[in-house]
């Protein structure tokens, strides 16, 4: 069986993706094939970022997770347990005050609730620990 590795993959499509819409843009009669183009180069960009966020089943809690346990030892990984809860709880409290306070409608919270209970099913889901438990 042949193997390929899609590392950076999402990266090389995106600037694909975005020369397509620079080049159908100069063109005058063939613009939603640029409006395509774009459209998906952000949602590569902004799938990208969302993985990148500090908690834990994403990539970005991953990497903090891994940071911190290699410069810390279990105090690191405790520490990164703290900062993803943090920023979650800040998610949170960030989507309510944008649907209270400043009337931006139900979706913030219903958009960060939705995504505190994929990351909680998530994390209930995973079945391999990345990080056991040093034995004492």
């Amino acid at each position: 069986m042949i193997t390929f590795n899609t590392k950076g993959l999402d990266f090389a499509l995106t600037a694909l993706f975005v020369v397509l819409f620079l080049e159908q843009w100069k063109k005058k009669e063939n613009r939603p094939a640029g409006v395509i183009g774009i459209v998906c180069a952000a949602a590569s960009l902004l799938l990208g970022a969302f993985n990148l966020l500090p908690l834990w089943p994403l990539d970005g809690g991953r990497l903090l997770r891994a940071a911190l346990t290699a410069a810390f030892g279990l105090r690191g990984e405790a520490a990164a347990a703290v900062i993803g809860r943090t920023f979650c709880a800040a998610l949170l409290l960030t989507a309510l005050t944008l649907t209270l306070l400043h009337r931006a409608g139900p979706w913030p919270l219903i958009a960060a609730g939705v995504t505190f209970l994929r990351l909680l099913l998530m994390r209930r889901e995973e079945k391999v620990v990345a990080f056991p438990r040093a034995k004492r």
